[in-house]
């Protein structure tokens, strides 16, 4: 049967991940940040590798909580990819709702949240230079970019 692991330790070094992961059977799932640890982690062992929503989404809500409250209305780009990623998230949660089975969920997300990654990756690569690296905005775009085939894997599987 399929387990979920939860595991702490105090150092997040490429050898702790390796000890985390040691014996995972090839083609298990890894979800995970950005850190550059998993990606040799899931080379290794052939894992799907899949990236984190809400730490994607917390970049987005990082910057636009730095804007004076005055400013943080929905037109603010941070504000359409919080919006955005809140339709992906309300998708699966429908689909939690329903208690539909996995055949149906693949099904939903083909239909309802590829078109939504369309539109975050539509507006991630009209804005991804245009906007400073450095600044909290820069980060999450930048953020974003890297772990875009990570992040739009579970529609695919």
């Amino acid at each position: 049967p399929p387990i979920w692991l939860f595991a702490y330790a105090p150092s997040r070094s490429t050898k702790t991940a390796r000890e985390l992961y040691a014996g995972i059977r090839q083609g298990a799932v890894l979800m995970s940040d950005g850190y550059d640890a998993y990606n040799a982690i899931a080379d290794e062992h052939r894992l799907v590798h899949l990236a984190c929503w809400v730490h994607c989404r917390r970049y987005f809500y990082d910057a636009l909580q730095a804007l004076p409250k005055d400013k943080r209305g929905p037109d603010q780009l941070s504000a359409r990819f919080i919006d955005l990623i809140g339709k992906l998230y309300h998708i699966e949660a429908q689909a939690s709702r329903d208690g539909v089975d996995t055949l149906e969920r693949g099904r939903r997300r083909q239909a309802h949240s590829a078109p939504v990654l369309g539109d975050i990756e539509t507006l991630l690569l009209a804005n991804l230079h245009s906007v400073l690296p450095a600044s909290l905005l820069g980060k999450a775009l930048h953020y974003l970019a890297s772990q875009w085939p990570k992040l739009k894997r579970f529609v695919e599987d």
